[in-house]
C-alpha cells in the first residue's frame, strides 16, 4: 500500500501479488485477509486503468469474502461499492447502480438506516445519478446522506459540510436543468401554435 500511495503502482502490484500468494498459502482462500489482498490488487489495477483485470479481482474478492464472512457482511457491501465505482468509471452506469443498490440494501439491513456506511451508499448513489443527469434523484439521495451525517456527526463535521456542498451542487444542477427545459418549451411554443393553426 505504501508503494501505491508513493505513486509506484507497478511496484505496488508486484508487492501485492507476493502478499496475495503468501496469504493464499498460509491463511487459505477462506480468510478475510486473502480476500482483502485481492481487493487491494483490484484497486491497483483500477488505478492503472486496467478495468477488466480490476473487475476480475473484485469478483474474486466478493467470492472469497462471502466464503470467509458470509454474503451478509459489511465488508461485502463495501466491496460492492468499489465494484460499482469501477463500473461507473467505465461509464457502465446501469451496472454501477445495480451494485450500489445492493450495497445499500445490505448496509440498511446489517448496520441500520442511520449508519454512516449507509450514508456512504446514499452518497455514492447520488453521484451516480448525477453522472446520468438525474439530478432530482441525486438531491433525494444526498438529502438522506446529509440527514444521517447530521445525526451521527453533527452539522460542524467536515463530512457533513461536504455533503451539504454536494446537496447544493445537485440542487443547482436540477434548477439549471429545469430552466433549460422551460426555455426550450418557450422556444417551441410559437412553433406549436403555428403547427396547430
Amino acid at each position: 500500500m505504501v508503494l501505491y500511495h508513493a505513486g509506484d503502482t507497478a511496484g505496488a502490484i508486484v508487492q501485492q501479488h507476493r502478499e496475495l500468494i503468501i496469504n493464499e498459502r498460509c491463511l487459505g482462500l477462506d480468510h478475510p485477509d486473502t480476500a482483502h489482498s485481492y481487493g487491494n490488487m483490484a484497486l491497483f489495477y483500477h488505478g492503472l486503468n486496467q478495468t477488466e483485470l480490476a473487475l476480475r479481482h473484485m469478483s474474486r474478492t466478493l467470492l472469497l469474502l462471502s466464503l470467509a464472512s458470509g454474503p451478509d457482511h459489511p465488508d461485502v457491501a463495501a466491496t460492492l461499492i468499489n465494484v460499482a465505482m469501477m463500473y461507473q468509471d467505465a461509464s457502465n452506469m446501469s451496472t454501477a447502480l445495480r451494485y450500489l443498490q445492493e450495497a445499500l440494501k445490505k448496509n440498511e439491513r446489517l448496520l441500520g438506516p442511520g449508519h454512516i456506511q449507509t450514508a456512504v451508499c446514499y452518497h455514492a448513489l447520488a453521484i451516480a445519478f448525477s453522472c446520468m443527469g438525474a439530478y432530482k434523484l441525486s438531491v433525494q439521495h444526498e438529502t438522506k446522506t446529509h440527514d444521517i451525517l447530521v445525526k451521527q456527526l453533527g452539522s460542524d463535521d467536515s463530512r457533513t459540510k461536504d455533503s451539504e456542498n454536494w446537496l447544493n451542487t445537485f440542487k443547482g444542477r436540477e434548477q439549471q436543468r429545469l430552466l433549460r427545459r422551460s426555455k426550450k418549451a418557450r422556444e417551441l411554443s410559437p412553433l406549436l401554435t403555428l403547427w396547430n393553426s
